[in-house]
């Protein structure tokens, strides 16, 4: 089908491009919500592990935003990745918000950082992805 002579309704694009989006930041807050996750035996394990976790859930969410925005970009090449952006580093400091008040969870910058920076890779991965399957803008 050609997107361009048949555009999905505005319900349809909701349905696929928003949802995986709404879908992933609900399991980011579902796994902050818990006061006690699986730790490693060694503490410099634990931090990678939990580095690695932060890194990983952003870098997906970056790439659903980028995905999301670039199917509403209407021709703006470079705001989908600003917005994504700033969507998902918005996000990760609403989430360490959450954790300050979540029983055995604690807030940290450092986590934001690293959230911000698997949120571009994300970005970068999608923006990577779709200039190599020659995707629409």
């Amino acid at each position: 089908m050609d997107l361009k002579k048949h555009p999905p309704s505005v319900l349809r694009r909701l349905f696929i491009y928003w949802l995986p989006v709404t879908a992933w930041m609900g399991i980011i807050f579902y796994f902050s919500s818990q006061p006690h996750l699986p730790t490693a035996p060694y503490p410099l394990l634990e931090l990678l592990w939990k580095k690695a976790a932060h890194l990983g859930e952003y870098a997906l969410l970056g790439w659903l935003l980028q995905r999301a925005a670039s199917s509403a970009s209407e021709g703006r090449p470079n705001a989908p990745s600003f917005y994504s952006l700033s969507i998902a580093v918005a996000y990760a400091m609403t989430d360490e918000l959450h954790q300050m008040f979540t029983p055995g969870r604690s807030a940290s910058p450092w986590d934001i950082i690293v959230d911000a920076l698997g949120s571009a890779i994300g970005v970068a991965l999608w923006c990577r992805y779709r200039k190599d399957k020659d995707l629409p803008e």
